[in-house]
């Protein structure tokens, strides 16, 4: 319960922290597996297997979160739209 509500209030207080979630997950990857790996070896040998899924959606979500910065504003129109898609 506590743990669900600390989410909830960081979430809600510091939004832009959800955006870089997945490539700040990345870039503790070799901290995690060694963790993980405390815990039991195949957790370690799980998550792995899933690295290059993981660069693929934080490269992926990276250039998502850019994309969808430029075309937030009130001077857009149609072509300026076009250009950045």
């Amino acid at each position: 319960m506590t743990n669900t509500f600390i989410n909830y209030s960081f979430t809600v207080k510091y939004p832009g922290c959800r955006k870089a979630r997945l490539t700040r997950f990345f870039a503790l990857f070799e901290t995690i597996l060694e963790f993980l790996y405390t815990k039991g070896k195949i957790l370690k040998e799980t998550l792995m297997k899933r690295k290059t899924d993981i660069v693929y959606l934080a490269d992926l979500f990276t250039k998502f979160n850019m994309v969808n910065l430029q075309l937030q504003g009130d001077s857009l129109n149609l072509i300026k739209t076009k250009s950045i898609l």
